[in-house]
């Protein structure tokens, strides 16, 4: 997953003509890639999946439906798993963790695993086809590939009644809540030593030193400041680091998570955090993602612009 952080400052700066472009039925080129990839995606799985008296075209309506219904289903369930209160790209950000996910993983791969993995997911899996379903036997009546959105808000609705959703949304409530806790515990407590350590240096450096013990004072006290700083960090506490370290080096990040002052805007920065943490908390408390140490490190990492 590329850096989410600067796919939604670009996603914002671009988003009307990027929106028209992928969106649009008229682009050419992308149609034909998209439908190209379909085709071989058809006639990869006819014989599995019963597709013999189903043309190319269908399918490939059916393809798009099924990945547009399991994106919007992820994002359902995400999008009140963490409540976004100063980031004002927060619905963005929530629908393309979830859609890059998706993309990366797999739509076939996504719902064969989930149809085995957690009740949750499993049901996930069955409206998505069912709906999938009910949705291209419109468009075959009809002759027109169109969604209802009666359809679409029918399956929200299915979503919702699903029993284990509300338990999973309020575990990774509670989740994201400890986390951002854990990290302004960590932050002040590493405030104090620092500010400790200067006080103590102050009271250590007098005029009677000779300047190489004064030097050599300043040195330990400042090893002291980094040892400290470069402690080990928790998840949370590695991402809200990561952006601000961005920052310095974008000036479209320090623009959005910055102050007026110069200063990080602490709040906002840890909103964005608190996104993303919690995608990872839904991803693993679902089970639709394991969240090996490697897997982890590549999201955290993913914040840091090198």
């Amino acid at each position: 997953m590329k850096n989410p952080v600067l796919d939604i400052l670009k996603l914002q700066k671009e988003n009307i003509e990027k929106e028209r472009i992928l969106e649009s039925k008229n682009n050419y080129d992308q149609r034909l890639s998209e439908e190209q990839q379909d085709i071989e995606r058809y006639n990869h799985y006819k014989e599995s999946y019963g597709f013999m008296g189903m043309q190319p075209k269908q399918s490939i309506f059916k393809s798009k439906v099924e990945k547009e219904l399991l994106s919007e289903g992820l994002n359902r369930i995400f999008s009140k798993c963490v409540k976004s209160l100063l980031y004002e790209n927060a619905a963005l950000l929530k629908k393309h963790l979830v859609s890059s996910f998706v993309n990366e993983s797999g739509v076939d791969n996504l719902m064969n695993k989930f149809s085995e993995e957690s009740y949750l997911l499993s049901e996930l899996t069955r409206l998505v086809v069912e709906y999938s379903e009910i949705i291209c036997e419109k468009a075959r009546n009809n002759k027109d590939e169109i969604i209802d959105p009666t359809d679409k808000e029918d399956f929200y609705e299915k979503i919702d009644s699903i029993a284990d959703v509300g338990d999973v949304q309020d575990t990774v409530k509670l989740r994201v809540a400890d986390a951002f806790n854990q990290f302004n515990i960590n932050n002040t407590e590493k405030k104090r030593d620092i500010e400790n350590i200067m006080i103590q240096s102050r009271e250590n450096i007098n005029a009677n030193m000779t300047e190489e013990i004064m030097e050599y004072t300043k040195m330990q006290n400042k090893q002291k400041e980094n040892e400290i700083r470069n402690s080990k960090k928790t998840i949370f506490e590695s991402m809200m680091y990561n952006i601000i370290e961005s920052c310095y080096k974008d000036n479209d990040l320090k623009e959005k998570f910055f102050e007026e002052s110069g200063l990080p805007d602490f709040d906002k920065i840890s909103d964005h955090c608190k996104i993303m943490y919690g995608f990872m908390e839904m991803l693993n408390t679902t089970g639709a993602q394991h969240l090996s140490p490697e897997y982890i490190k590549e999201q955290v990492d993913n914040l840091r612009i090198l």
